[in-house]
């Protein structure tokens, strides 16, 4: 996708690239939108967004465990608008709210935080998880 998008949508200052590794300058921000929950390695994974510096870091529509209880989960999706008619799930891994905090605590503050209450709610047994949206500014 980023080759496609290189082409017609690249700047001076809005770049594409294959992999964090291609990142050579500290980016103002990083937009991590519903792709946390899918990632396998999401504590490697999520270090190195981290590590990129970023002034900015925002987590949005990313469900998060409440409870510190994390796991695996099915999402299934219905979709039933117009042309688009389909079902069909897929896994994702949950992680605590707790744990996204504590490895962004080192290098950034919380500005906002907010329930995504327009989104699915997921649960299992009783116990109910939301998608979230975190925003945060690197401390100085």
């Amino acid at each position: 996708m980023s080759e496609q998008a290189r082409g017609p949508l690249s700047t001076e200052r809005l770049g594409f690239v294959d992999s964090l590794d291609e990142v050579l300058v500290a980016p103002d921000f990083v937009l991590a939108s519903s792709s946390l929950q899918y990632v396998d390695d999401f504590e490697g994974y999520f270090s190195s967004l981290l590590a990129l510096g970023a002034q900015f870091f925002c987590i949005d529509r990313t469900p998060m465990a409440k409870d510190g209880a994390s796991g695996i989960y099915l999402q299934r999706v219905f979709r039933n608008d117009g042309q688009w008619q389909y079902e069909t799930s897929y896994p994702l891994f949950l992680h605590a709210e707790s744990r996204y905090l504590e490895m962004l605590s080192e290098h950034y503050t919380l500005m906002s935080t907010s329930v995504l209450h327009d989104e699915s709610k997921m649960s299992n047994a009783g116990k109910e998880n939301y998608f979230f949206m975190l925003g945060l500014r690197r401390q100085r």
